[in-house]
């Protein structure tokens, strides 16, 4: 007698599995996240520069006072470059989804996304 390692039954229930996991990566994508998408920049505490995500299209750069350098464009924003030594704010990459943030610590440079979100979706919700 031979014993099987997958039953029928096993297939059913990884098939099911993979299908939910699957839709779970894929709403989020689909639905609408916010309206209005806006960055706010802060150094030391005190907002320093919001730009309106939705109207950034072309490439623009905003050099701050600390060294830091922004780039807006294609409705993200991401740090451009900095005078911090081991540039996690750099390596973090474009934001473009409300509660994405980058921080340069150094620096005291906090770059958050809001927005009003018709759709508050996310991994914590169930």
């Amino acid at each position: 007698m031979t014993k099987k390692w997958i039953s029928r039954v096993d297939v059913i229930v990884l098939a099911v599995l993979l299908l939910v996991g699957l839709g779970l990566w894929i709403l989020p994508r689909v639905l609408p996240q916010s309206d209005t998408l806006i960055a706010e920049v802060t150094v030391g505490g005190e907002t320093v520069l919001e730009l309106d995500l939705q109207t950034a299209t072309d490439r623009e750069t905003y050099p701050l006072e600390n060294g830091v350098v922004l780039v807006a464009e294609h409705h993200t924003v991401a740090v451009l470059s900095a005078d911090c030594p081991d540039k996690v704010c750099v390596n973090t990459g474009a934001l473009s989804r409300a509660g994405e943030v980058a921080a340069c610590v150094p620096t005291g440079t906090v770059v958050t996304v809001k927005g009003e979100s018709r759709v508050s979706l996310d991994g914590i919700t169930y």
